[in-house]
């Protein structure tokens, strides 16, 4: 993929940090997600960055819970920023607009490394449990974070819920009444321990 190739919307991204698409000197798709679309950009003055967006509207349904995600995730970041030991990307730019205001775009550093995913074959079985271990520490450290309110930054479901259980319970009414609104079937699995 080349800078000419950008769609409009990560060129007024970009824009909006004062890059334009001739100071990208490579840019590629990142694979491995969900929800969002990703690129990995690295400028010719060597910052490496990360634009993320959400499926462009139109381009399939959404459950109710997908409105908005990115909000959530800029607030994680900053929020995370401040836990010491955790690696997390800087916000560069968050893009919102519209009215009630949805983030549209995130551009963010991006942080070294490789995937788990593309080593896990090549770890011995020590290498694993010490990257288990330090994943768990981090993991925890994250837990540590509290957030003035329950349920998604969004309020895909309305107003905040006065506690998690009442929380939960609301984003699962909302994904089964989603499936039921898209005709998906659910499976039912027998579980055993």
């Amino acid at each position: 993929m080349s800078p000419e190739d950008f769609d409009p919307a990560v060129t007024a991204l970009l824009a909006a940090v004062q890059v334009t698409p001739a100071e990208v000197a490579a840019c590629a798709p990142m694979t491995g997600g969900t929800y969002n679309s990703l690129l990995r950009l690295v400028l010719r003055d060597g910052r490496r960055w990360v634009v993320k967006r959400p499926p462009a509207a139109g381009s399939g349904s959404a459950l109710r819970y997908e409105h908005d995600l990115l909000r959530g995730e800029a607030e994680f970041f900053r929020a995370a920023r401040n836990v010491s030991g955790v690696p997390v990307p800087q916000l560069v730019h968050v893009e919102a607009g519209g009215s009630p205001p949805v983030v549209s775009g995130i551009v963010m550093t991006e942080c070294p490394g490789v995937a788990w995913s593309e080593v896990d074959t090549s770890l011995t079985a020590g290498e694993r449990t010490t990257l288990r271990q330090e994943l768990g520490r981090v993991v925890a450290r994250l837990h540590s974070l509290t957030g003035p309110e329950y349920g998604y930054p969004a309020r895909p479901f309305g107003p905040p819920a006065a506690d998690w259980r009442s929380a939960f319970t609301a984003m699962t009414g909302a994904v089964l009444d989603d499936a039921e609104h898209e005709s998906i079937t659910p499976r039912r699995r027998k579980w055993s321990l």
